[in-house]
């Protein structure tokens, strides 16, 4: 089965494909626009915008003996380079909506792992900042060292987003 993502300008149409029981769960660009990830209940992939297709992808019918595949709530890359950070839908104990995955998609290599008291709900990086929202605090990381400097509480709201400047 496929889901159509994208019709271009000159008639031609790129698709997505997916399983049946798969569902997507997040889209996103990067910060220049340049690439798009997307976080199914089956894995994700990664996409170039110009010309689009994939660049990248972990799904659970490509790797069925891994213990990372599966669904993922949080697909966010850092500008069109191979860090990608990913967060679990909860489908499995492997990937837990509490535990954000830092990978290195070229090398197929977790970076780091950082586990929250809550949920997360949201995740910007730039070159300089990781940015990780929970329901009532933000956890502020130095992306080059992943050293934390600072969490700050906020407010219970709605709205699960975050936006930091891309420079």
């Amino acid at each position: 089965e496929t889901t159509q993502i994208c019709t271009l300008g000159n008639n031609t149409t790129t698709y997505i494909y997916m399983t049946a029981q798969s569902t997507i769960n997040c889209v996103s660009f990067n910060q220049t626009g340049s690439c798009l990830a997307i976080g199914t209940s089956q894995g994700y992939g990664l996409y170039n915008c110009s010309p689009f297709g994939k660049f990248h992808s972990e799904l659970a019918a490509n790797n069925a003996s891994s213990d990372t595949t599966g669904g993922y709530s949080i697909v966010e890359m850092l500008f069109s380079t191979s860090l990608v950070a990913l967060g679990g839908n909860g489908a499995s104990p492997q990937l837990s909506p509490r535990t954000l995955r830092l990978i290195n998609t070229r090398r197929g290599t977790v970076v780091c792992e950082i586990s929250f008291p809550t949920p997360v709900l949201s995740v910007q990086m730039n070159r300089g900042r990781l940015v990780v929202l929970l329901a009532l605090q933000v956890y502020v990381y130095d992306l080059p060292t992943l050293s934390l400097l600072r969490v700050i509480d906020r407010a219970p709201t709605r709205s699960h987003q975050v936006c930091v400047s891309a420079g």
